[in-house]
């Protein structure tokens, strides 16, 4: 196959990069910043133009792994988030359809959309109910995939991705805690929430096999899937555990305060995903002590 991944430099999507080039595909990259190459373009996140890339080249499949750096950016940065998570997505699809190729064509959405669910699991057919700008731009991103998908028959599928983490993340919770272990000077260290809040995490490992299984088997007619494992974890049974990977030892303290947009209780229902012969491969304990590793040499 012939891939283009945009935002290919990213957590995820360099991760991608790896997982097509070790199956022998042919892997062309989108980056906002480097060196350009005949597989490798440069376009200005901020005000993309894909039509070059598009009219010269062909692909199977389009990942766009490209997005803003999260719910806290986009409070701070509410029209730059909005350019990177809509603006971006809809110049790509749009430069898809003159084109007139016909990819598969995967954007990475989040859980975000859904906001703070009245109840659990999570289901796709949930009315989502953002709490943040981010959660609205991934919201309207999704609807741009299904705006050409019913309206012009491009193969769009959005994928709702909830607490993803491994090898190379360098932001959000495990990547803040390590740093305030390192820094602890006290004994301790105090994060935010209560820690009875919960997430549900997806190893990068299972994230690439899950969307490989979409690639595969999945409805490209511009519908969402959750992607996750379907397991509520809270927040301090899993840094209790991640803390258990190091060496240097401190007391877990939390200090009540929620962060802006943050929402308490997260666990998917994964059934569609399961029927397309997904099943979570990592545990969280195997997960952690391989990120643990990772970010002791990082």
């Amino acid at each position: 196959m012939r891939i283009l991944i945009v935002g290919a430099k990213g957590f995820i999507g360099s991760h991608f990069v790896d997982y097509f080039n070790s199956k022998g595909d042919e892997v062309f990259k989108v980056i906002s910043s480097g060196i350009a190459s005949n597989t490798t373009f440069l376009v200005n996140q901020l005000d993309p133009d894909f039509h070059s890339i598009l009219d010269s080249n062909y692909f199977d499949l389009i990942i766009n792994a490209s997005g803003s750096k999260g719910v806290g950016f986009s409070w701070e940065n509410t029209e730059e988030d909005h350019k990177l998570n809509v603006v971006v997505n809809q110049k790509l699809l749009q430069a898809v359809l003159d084109s007139g190729q016909n990819p598969k064509i995967i954007h990475f959405s989040s859980a975000a959309v859904y906001g703070n669910p009245q109840e659990l699991p999570i289901k796709e057919s949930f009315e989502p109910a953002p709490i943040s700008p981010y959660g609205f731009h991934k919201l309207q991103a999704e609807n741009l995939m299904q705006e050409y998908a019913r309206l012009y028959n491009l193969n769009t599928v959005s994928l709702r991705v909830f607490s993803v983490y491994g090898p190379g993340l360098r932001k959000q919770l495990l990547w803040d805690v390590y740093q305030k272990l390192m820094a602890a000077k006290d004994g301790e260290i105090i994060l935010y929430g209560t820690g009875k809040e919960s997430r549900d995490f997806i190893f990068i490992d299972d994230l690439v096999f899950a969307v490989q299984q979409i690639i595969q088997k999945g409805e490209f007619t511009g519908r969402a899937y959750n992607v996750a494992n379907g397991i509520e974890v809270s927040i301090h049974e899993l840094v209790e555990k991640y803390l258990s990977n190091f060496s240097k030892k401190v007391e877990l303290k939390f200090g009540g305060e929620m962060k802006k947009g943050d929402p308490v209780n997260w666990r998917a229902d994964i059934s569609s995903l399961s029927e397309l012969g997904y099943q979570p491969k990592i545990e969280i304990e195997e997960g952690l002590q391989s990120y643990s590793k990772w970010i002791e040499n990082a």
